[in-house]
């Protein structure tokens, strides 16, 4: 007769907010880090990454030099991208975390976690749009009409942090897909060096004199920038791989940056050779284990003689 009111107050009390259930629900409400929304949420962040990484350098060089303007499309993408980034914020504060190998989905936990770390610092300072702020305190920059101030954005050189924790996630998506997944890693690699490297030479301005052979010819200033990019890309692409060695410098910020680029291809074609070896060496370990398991089986049918051609 006692028992069933004492069922019916547990049953009341485990419905309210206060209950032990309630608690156990509070300390489950962040996101999953592994859930499949979030991995996808990451890859956008990535690729959003590597488009700023791309288009700082060019922005500081060819884009400074031809004066394009903050309107271009090219750099409403990139504060697209900031919007992006911003909205991770929330992602970040609501996501759960490791600790000593146990998973915490507590969004109290997840937040002060991060509020308190080194990297929500980077991260803020990284946000701060100062090709945004600065000229806006300045109103005979934006009254002439400049170009679009990308060396303002430095600091999100800050957000290269993440990138392990990308490649990290790619890994897990892309795990039965890894040879495309590491030939992926090497393009990504070469082509991001190849066009910082061009950047670079066209940093070094152009000799109008003739008197400077490394330098390109002054007639390229009436070209377009897409066809100064191109001829840039050319010159690094060639001197990264070997195909051609260009001019001779003259100068010995002009040499170093030659030999610096000779050593950047140098450890670019290593790179390629140990990936392509890993996967070769992979590949040959994956035949040994087939081979290994098909001698195993004929083993069996052997000694339950079941005869050769139908094995």
């Amino acid at each position: 007769m006692k028992t069933r009111p004492r069922r019916r107050t547990l049953i009341h009390e485990g419905s309210g907010s206060g209950s032990f259930y309630g608690y156990i629900g509070d300390l489950r409400n962040a996101f999953d880090p592994h859930s499949l929304l979030l991995k996808s949420w990451h890859q956008l962040l990535f690729g959003c990454l590597l488009y700023e990484a791309f288009l700082l350098p060019f922005a500081v060089t060819f884009a400074a030099d031809d004066a394009l303007p903050s309107s271009t499309s090219a750099f409403r993408a990139f504060y697209a991208a900031e919007i992006l980034f911003c909205a991770d914020f929330y992602v970040i504060l609501n996501t759960g975390f490791y600790e000593a190998g146990n998973i915490h989905r507590d969004k109290r936990r997840a937040r002060a976690k991060y509020l308190t770390s080194f990297g929500f610092l980077l991260d803020l300072l990284a946000i701060v749009p100062l090709s945004v702020i600065l000229p806006l305190t300045n109103v005979g920059w934006v009254s002439s009409g400049t170009c679009w101030p990308g060396w303002l954005e430095a600091l999100k050189v800050l957000r290269f942090r993440r990138i392990p924790s990308y490649l990290t996630n790619l890994d897990d998506i892309y795990s039965k897909r890894f040879r495309s997944l590491k030939i992926f890693k090497v393009l990504v690699v070469t082509t991001f060096v190849a066009h910082v490297v061009a950047c670079g030479r066209f940093a070094f301005g152009r000799s109008k004199s003739g008197s400077d052979s490394w330098l390109p010819f002054a007639p390229l200033e009436n070209d377009s920038l897409t066809t100064q990019y191109v001829q840039a890309l050319f010159w690094s692409v060639g001197l990264l791989t070997g195909a051609f060695d260009g001019a001779l410098p003259r100068f010995n910020t002009e040499f170093a940056f030659t030999l610096t680029v000779a050593l950047l291809g140098f450890v670019l074609f290593i790179y390629a050779c140990s990936t392509l070896f890993m996967l070769s060496k992979s590949e040959s370990n994956q035949t040994e284990l087939a081979q290994a398991r098909i001698n195993q089986l004929r083993h069996l049918l052997t000694f339950h003689r079941v005869p050769e051609s139908l094995q």
